[in-house]
């Protein structure tokens, strides 16, 4: 009774912990992308504005 108590306690912080942890891997993610695009598009108008220069 009591070790299946401390189980179910184990699962549910786990799964609340896993949740947290996709949902930041997903932040980094996004955010990581969001950097990449933002720094292409800055080479990509520099080599725009220097070729038309």
């Amino acid at each position: 009774m009591m070790r299946s108590k401390i189980v179910d306690r184990g699962f549910g912080y786990s799964s609340t912990h896993r949740v947290t942890r996709d949902l930041t891997a997903a932040a980094v993610a996004a955010a990581c992308l969001s950097v990449c695009l933002v720094v292409s598009l800055a080479i990509l108008s520099i080599r725009f504005v220097s070729t038309i220069a």
